[in-house]
């Protein structure tokens, strides 16, 4: 969308972001359009002056550093050499523009700039101390020898809400929809003191001059021309002016149907179980990834600048697109998320017990001794078996409270429950969920963010000392993580259950098969299900 200046592409922007998926726009983003309109619409003044209003309006550097692998349509108020970087891209770009009454868009932009026009005075000087950031489109946008790979096609901006209808039937629709709240960038117009709709000699000249500027040059060509988007509109427009006077807002109405397939992942994340990587590869390959450890809408750019400089990204302010603070989460919202990761106390999940969907939450769990030990390790801890054992496993154990029987299923969380997996599976873990949810259209390789040191088992006195390690055990087990874990795996709410036999298989027979395992995932293929055709005879 090539966002020209008082065409409406601010709400444009922002209806989109707010009820389609993979909205990339300057004036919003649909990963976390939903709380910022709610902010807005509960206090407008207050937000437009607070740092929350950089969620309505994107400056470039942060669009840049998120990046645009994960957008299916991108809203842009630059100069139009900005859309140069797509032409490399072996896609199809489709630009969009808006086009406006020349005479009433020089106006709006009057409006806009605090500028009374004099019709008496120099008009092309009053044309440039109207008219605003023209430099946005140029013909060479569309198909030129440095834009190969584009197209530009046009509507009516008095049409905007036809083209959101539009672009409804090419855009994923969001599972929750919202209502728009308008943010008006303009005062109020009165035509009666616009001297160019009373001086026909001064419009006349003015409009001359504006048909041979690109953008209105391409718009006169372009509306009621096959790539004209909305041409089958254009003649009820006309029409609606003079005869139904409601008409844009029965139509604007029609956005407020709800998705189905209501169920909400949630990934439980244990310290030490793999859960970094297990977030960052889904965010990185999946879509509606919400986690501590990266979101799908920006982590692709993330994983490259790792992958380049991993020192020096993990000391820098990019950081934090890898590792997301929890308040940076909540101001974002959660009503975009089909996939939760989270390190958090248990009681955090409890905002969701309101919602009307199901919530599925997923514990990773690791054999009790090897889980301590790695705690120990990212601790700098050295376990010692010779001393009070209940303080050696205190000194280890790390974020315990993220889970609690409560969360399944309990009066607190009533629409909640809790299916669990082995953590040396998560390869499979992955490669189940990836059966339900949607892969992004850009794969990548994930690039593993080590967190803990390498460890030695011959310095870990535990795996020696069996009468240290028996006590260990029989503490462990009944700390609520554990006991729940090992009433979890092998039953019915194992969600890897079948895997498990060839795991301990793989142990003891073929110590490559781990290696084996983890490298199935990278196929690209699309909704990797088989089919099955019950021929019953004479059907």
């Amino acid at each position: 969308h090539i966002h020209m200046a008082k065409t409406g592409g601010s709400s444009l922007n922002g209806e989109l972001a707010l009820n389609y998926e993979r909205i990339c726009g300057s004036k919003g983003y649909s990963y976390d359009y939903f709380q910022a309109q709610e902010r807005y619409k509960h206090n407008p003044v207050w937000i437009e002056n607070h740092a929350y209003h950089r969620r309505l309006v994107v400056a470039p550097e942060t669009m840049d550093e998120i990046g645009y692998e994960d957008c299916d349509f991108v809203s842009q108020e630059d100069h139009w050499y900005w859309w140069r970087q797509f032409a490399s891209w072996k896609i199809r770009v489709e630009l969009h523009l808006p086009c406006r009454d020349p005479i009433d868009h020089l106006l709006s932009n009057c409006n806009y700039a605090n500028v009374i026009f004099n019709c008496e005075g120099d008009l092309v000087n009053e044309i440039s101390r109207c008219l605003l950031y023209m430099d946005r489109f140029n013909n060479s946008l569309n198909g030129s020898r440095d834009f190969p790979n584009f197209n530009v096609k046009c509507f009516r901006s008095e049409l905007t809400s036809k083209y959101i209808e539009y672009m409804g039937t090419r855009l994923q629709r969001k599972r929750f929809q919202s209502t728009y709240a308008f943010r008006p960038t303009n005062k109020a117009r009165n035509k009666r003191y616009e001297c160019l709709w009373q001086n026909e000699s001064a419009k006349l000249q003015v409009e001359n001059y504006l048909k041979e500027l690109d953008y209105y040059k391409f718009c006169n060509k372009c509306i009621d021309s096959p790539d004209d988007l909305l041409a089958y509109w254009n003649q009820e427009l006309l029409h609606s002016r003079s005869s139904s006077p409601g008409a844009q807002e029965h139509e604007a109405a029609t956005f407020e149907r709800l998705g189905q397939d209501l169920v909400l992942y949630g990934h439980i994340h244990m310290a030490k179980t793999g859960g970094s990587s297990l977030n960052g590869e889904l965010a990185l390959n999946y879509e509606r990834i919400c986690g501590s450890k990266g979101y799908s809408y920006d982590y692709f750019q993330a994983q490259e600048r790792y992958k380049h400089n991993p020192v020096w990204i993990e000391n820098h302010a990019y950081h934090r697109r890898l590792v997301v603070a929890p308040e940076t989460m909540d101001e974002i919202g959660y009503e975009d998320c089909d996939f939760v990761s989270q390190e958090d106390h248990w009681y955090w999940w409890r905002q969701f017990a309101s919602w009307k969907i199901r919530v599925e939450l997923h514990l990773p769990c690791r054999d009790p001794i090897d889980h301590l030990l790695s705690n120990c390790n990212y601790a700098n801890v050295i376990f010692n078996c010779e001393g009070d054992l209940v303080n050696e496993i205190s000194r280890c154990l790390l974020y315990m409270d993220r889970f609690n029987n409560s969360l399944n299923g309990s009066r607190d969380f009533p629409n909640f429950n809790v299916k669990c997996f082995r953590s040396e599976l998560t390869s499979k873990y992955i490669e189940y969920m990836g059966t339900r949810l949607q892969r992004k259209r850009f794969q990548s390789t994930y690039a593993f963010r080590p967190t803990n040191k390498a460890r030695n088992k011959r310095y870990e006195c535990l795996w020696q000392n069996e009468s240290a390690k028996l006590q260990v055990e029989n503490y462990l087990k009944e700390l609520d993580y554990y006991k729940f874990c090992n009433k979890c795996i092998d039953s019915p709410d194992d969600l890897l259950a079948y895997w498990n036999q060839e795991l301990l298989h793989s142990r003891s027979s073929s110590p490559g098969a781990q290696e084996h395992e983890a490298a199935t995932f990278e196929r690209l293929g699309q909704d990797l299900v088989l089919y099955g055709h019950i021929h019953m005879a004479k059907t």
